[in-house]
């Protein structure tokens, strides 16, 4: 659980997007991809980048 240190309120984080400020949760939205600094089982697992 995360909290305001100084209400102590709970906050509900989430990963957005830095430049439009949409929610990273909508799977037709967003894909996650291997990097170019990815190994051999992270490439296995998503594939490169742009594949999808």
């Amino acid at each position: 659980m995360a909290e305001s240190p100084g209400s102590g309120a709970e906050v509900d984080p989430v990963v957005v997007d830095r430049t439009t400020g949409h929610p990273l949760d909508d799977a037709d939205a967003y894909v996650f991809t291997a990097g170019p600094a990815a190994g051999e089982a992270m490439r296995n697992r998503y594939g490169p980048a742009g594949s999808r």
